[in-house]
């Protein structure tokens, strides 16, 4: 019986490898570019760069506040960020400059608003600004921003549902960690989001990986849409009350209660030594559900923790608004004006 031929080699696996690394060091090269040119920005823009990520180094490029200046930081929603606007048209911008005339120092206005953020990403950021130490925190929301749904975990894996942005990575640095209730932590994070968050610590870099896809989300279409098509991305609706009950009554049913988001977000600030101001955010006007006690124990809870209290719900006409939140330049102008005295008073 004639022994078996050896199967000739042919140089396959050499070839895989090596069109692999060649396939690892043109991504490496694209993000090392597409990080030079973003991160360009972080110097221009004041909303975050990344959208809704590199929440680390946005946070951490900003200075602590000097005696000689007026530091502000707001924490909001997608009305502060509105990436349908440049960023010298939002509120923000705005504010600064308006500040810059009323007091005599320099003025700096950080904005971390979050594209579709809530509660949980407030806790966060709450935390983090008491690395900085600023004469002046705004919280610039909703008492729907603080809705029970947000404590809600995913029934299969037991993890929250991901909210919008990768605020949950600044859990890796002790400065904004010993100010978050563990409780907060032990509810929403299992052992594999500990992982992420220490492996990001670790390895700077983890923060750029998703750098390409983010390029080409900001290069989509719809971003360069005319002034008269923005009325198709930001519908206006009404409110179902029916619905609005039904959600309530599920919440309950888990025993839930937005009030332990409110009680995270005040003991992530409580070590401030520094005016903080609740703003009701501009709405609309419309006729909108809600529960007016409800509101009140809202609004009770944050004075008990140190805020004081602003409703600016209904400052701006309708005519500045697209949409049922969103504000067109001039409504970011005018509320910027709002902000400022409320501010000097």
């Amino acid at each position: 019986m004639q022994p078996k031929q050896p199967i000739p080699f042919y140089p396959k696996a050499p070839i895989a490898l090596l069109a692999f690394a060649l396939f690892i060091l043109l991504g490496t090269l694209l993000t090392s570019f597409l990080i030079k040119q973003n991160t360009r920005k972080i110097a221009i823009e004041k909303r975050n760069a990344f959208v809704n990520q590199m929440w680390v180094p946005h946070v951490f490029q900003s200075d602590k506040g000097k005696a000689d200046e007026l530091l502000v930081i707001i924490i909001s929603n997608s009305q502060g960020f509105d990436k349908q606007l440049q960023d010298q048209q939002l509120y923000p911008n705005k504010l600064e400059e308006h500040l810059a005339k009323l007091v005599n120092k320099p003025v700096r206005v950080l904005n971390w608003s979050i594209f579709g953020g809530n509660a949980p990403e407030f806790v966060l950021l709450g935390a983090a600004t008491n690395r900085l130490n600023p004469d002046i925190l705004l919280l610039i929301a909703t008492q729907r921003n603080f809705n029970e749904r947000y404590l809600l975990l995913n029934p299969k894996t037991e993890s929250h549902y991901p909210w919008g942005s990768d605020t949950q990575l600044l859990l890796g640095y002790w400065d904004v960690t010993r100010h978050v209730p563990i409780e907060f932590v032990s509810h929403f994070f299992n052992f594999r989001d500990l992982i992420e968050i220490g492996l990001a610590r670790i390895w700077p870099s983890w923060h750029y990986r998703q750098m390409p896809l983010m390029h080409l989300r900001e290069n989509q279409p719809f971003k360069h849409a005319e002034p008269h098509l923005r009325k198709e991305l930001y519908p206006y609706g009404g409110t179902d009350e029916a619905r609005v009950l039904e959600r309530l009554e599920a919440y309950r049913k888990h025993k839930l209660t937005g009030w332990n988001l409110v009680e995270y977000f005040l003991s992530s600030t409580a070590s401030l030594k520094t005016r903080k101001i609740y703003v009701e955010m501009p709405r609309r006007p419309r006729r909108e559900f809600s529960l007016k006690e409800e509101q009140e124990q809202f609004y009770r809870t944050l004075n008990s923790g140190g805020f004081e209290i602003r409703d600016l719900s209904s400052s701006i006409p309708e005519t500045l608004f697209l949409g049922d939140l969103y504000l067109k330049p001039e409504g970011h102008e005018l509320f910027a004006q709002n902000l400022a005295e409320l501010i000097i008073q």
